[in-house]
């Protein structure tokens, strides 16, 4: 259909082969990680999914003739000086609004923006977790709830930017989640609630399975659920329908 296309954010599809990664897999650029878990500062992976303890931040684009763009030690240098101990919430919703800024919006564009919030480990910054509600007295609750008000914030300045460029009325947003919350390891209470549903991430349980989700856009009816069962496989021949795609 024509759609320049965007990557921010986690992958975590593979990365042992350059065919496995975002480039080559119908991204013409992107800007994230790699693997299932990192830092949200250092951007170092941390845990399962991940080569731990190597700096798992990319930067990865197409040349004009579909060709990968090989950056040099240099620019892979300066990756790692310019965002380390920048919050990684910050980073992938700066790169998306610099996007749509910089896009010419009479050519399609189709950006997917997969933060890592509430995902852990469970690192706040400091102004987010000092405008949580003291009453919850769960600690990594606490935390939890700020990570996903770091997560509304970042939305809110893609939305602003899309606003600000005068393409917000054409534009479908669709938000959802991977998976229902983490609620216990072996360490206790890990901040995660699916409340009233059974289950949560790792279980084949609806508080395991269902996530919140929402879309919004032209053509879309406004003020309207569904509790139709709906799975992620289910967005690419919706959307392609909705571009004109067979």
């Amino acid at each position: 259909a024509g759609y320049k296309t965007f990557l921010i954010g986690k992958w975590h599809l593979g990365f042992s082969k350059w065919n496995y990664t975002p480039i080559k897999r119908g991204f013409d650029y992107f800007y994230g990680m790699f693997g299932g878990v990192a830092d949200y500062f250092t951007h170092m992976s941390t845990g399962p999914g991940s080569t731990v303890g190597i700096f798992d931040l990319h930067e990865h684009s197409l040349n004009e003739d579909g060709t990968l763009h090989v950056r040099t030690e240099t620019d892979k240098a300066k990756l790692f000086n310019d965002t380390y101990n920048v919050y990684a919430e910050v980073l992938f919703t700066n790169k998306a609004v610099d996007i749509i800024k910089k896009h010419d919006h009479k050519k399609p564009l189709f950006l997917m923006v997969s933060y890592t919030n509430p995902h852990g480990p469970l690192q706040t910054m400091n102004e987010d977790l000092a405008r949580v509600p003291q009453h919850i007295a769960n600690e990594n609750r606490k935390k939890v709830s700020a990570l996903m008000r770091s997560l509304d914030y970042g939305v809110e300045g893609i939305v602003d930017a899309l606003k600000m460029k005068g393409v917000y009325e054409d534009t479908i947003i669709i938000f959802f989640g991977d998976n229902g919350g983490e609620v216990m390891r072996a360490e206790g209470k890990v901040g995660g609630s699916n409340y009233p549903y059974r289950g949560a991430k790792w279980t084949n349980w609806e508080g395991g399975v269902r996530v919140p989700a929402f879309i919004v856009g032209p053509g879309i009816p406004k003020n309207v659920s569904s509790n139709a069962l709906f799975h992620i496989t289910d967005w690419l021949p919706t959307l392609a329908k909705i571009v004109g795609v067979k």
